[in-house]
């Protein structure tokens, strides 16, 4: 009886190690293991007609199906007319090859995968964002005088512009977490305050689709970016922002010439829900050798 029982072990292992060895797992998300052979049919079109190797293949899945989980636990599905027109955008691209098995098979990931991008862009032009972002410059002391003269560069009133506008961002901060100033008047009195720099960009920003684009309301892409990627409503932190000067230690170098800080009335609850879920995705790529 022992022998059969080790017999049994042993033909267990071999199957075990064989299946290890010929159908190695790929990539493992959210605690399910994907194998070689079961992912084979969705790399084949790209690597049999688009010169891509087998691991950048392999690497692009996994990238596609981290995406495609994250949004299936976040309940952020694209509706069908998403899926169709990225299915339709696809085809006219490779019409040469839609009627072959592989890119059929290839289809069915990739345009699940565009569409999920797809509506991450609809909801930001269309979501309600709305806030506020106050601008603290001190960079008119950093920059070279007229004709390209830099004797114009005076250390010290570049020095007390910083301190002065550092102390108003913590002030204004301050006033508007503790309720002391209304956004209104914060914003109205920052943009009037001639040694806050000469026509200051703090403004009252929206994603309203009547109005231009969030990147053309606020003044460097930089808080544009920051306002899409801020989580929560209400106020954020104080932030360095950076821009080309030509002061120290070299021509057009990037340097921190102005803080700001941003405050959110409204932002984008699905794609902010859809985001943490996607960076909090247990996952691991194992790659093929």
């Amino acid at each position: 009886m022992l022998f059969f029982i080790m017999l049994g072990i042993i033909c267990y292992l071999s199957i075990a190690i064989f299946e290890i060895k010929n159908n190695p797992v790929v990539f493992t998300i959210d605690n399910v293991t994907y194998r070689e052979k079961d992912l084979s049919p969705y790399v084949s079109f790209p690597t049999k007609y688009l010169n891509v190797s087998k691991n950048d293949a392999l690497k692009g899945l996994y990238d596609q199906y981290r995406v495609i989980v994250a949004a299936k636990k976040s309940n952020f599905i694209p509706p069908n007319q998403f899926l169709e027109s990225q299915k339709n955008l696809l085809n006219d691209k490779y019409s040469s090859y839609k009627n072959t098995q592989e890119y059929k098979d290839w289809l069915s990931v990739e345009s699940s995968y565009e569409a999920i991008q797809a509506l991450k862009q609809f909801n930001q032009k269309e979501s309600g964002i709305d806030g506020y972002s106050f601008v603290f410059w001190f960079g008119k002391h950093m920059s070279e005088g007229l004709g390209g003269d830099k004797s114009s560069i005076d250390l010290s009133l570049a020095a007390s512009d910083k301190a002065y506008c550092l102390d108003r961002a913590n002030y204004y901060h301050e006033a508007i977490k503790s309720g002391k100033i209304s956004l209104e008047t914060a914003l109205t009195q920052i943009k009037s305050d001639p040694n806050l720099g000469f026509g200051n960009p703090s403004t009252h920003f929206t994603n309203d689709p009547k109005i231009p684009s969030l990147q053309s309301q606020v003044a460097y892409s930089a808080i544009a970016d920051s306002i899409e990627n801020q989580k929560n409503k209400g106020l954020g932190a104080i932030i360095n922002g950076y821009s080309n000067t030509t002061f120290n230690p070299s021509p057009n170098s990037s340097k921190n010439t102005y803080v700001y800080f941003i405050y959110l009335n409204e932002y984008n609850d699905l794609n902010a829900k859809y985001n943490k879920t996607l960076t909090s995705l247990n996952s691991r790529y194992g790659e093929i050798k």
